[in-house]
């Protein structure tokens, strides 16, 4: 649904031929393919739902080509590691966010 929302938003992005295309994280791409890649894995029950996955999967890819992504560069991993050292109690995933 959030894919479909977003799509829905490129769209409106596209049609106001605005010159500033949304930023996203290269986390946030990360974690949109695992979930696309887990949905596949999961049609090993139910195969009638693989080609939906895969459209879902190939959405996702034309999506984030279109997107700017920020890079999860050498400072960035500087920045996550020393969040780390100070033991803050929250998921490695959310600590690579402000890097």
């Amino acid at each position: 649904m959030l894919l479909f929302l977003n799509m829905v938003i490129l769209k409106f992005y596209n049609a106001l031929k605005l010159s500033e295309v949304p930023t996203y994280l290269l986390l946030t791409l990360e974690e949109q393919l695992k979930g696309r890649l887990t949905s596949i894995s999961k049609c090993a029950t139910k195969p009638e739902l693989l080609v939906v996955a895969y459209r879902n999967l190939r959405i996702t890819q034309i999506y984030f080509c279109s997107m700017n992504l920020l890079n999860f560069d050498d400072a960035a991993y500087s920045y996550y590691q020393s969040l780390r050292q100070q033991k803050i109690q929250v998921g490695t995933q959310d600590l690579r966010i402000p890097a």
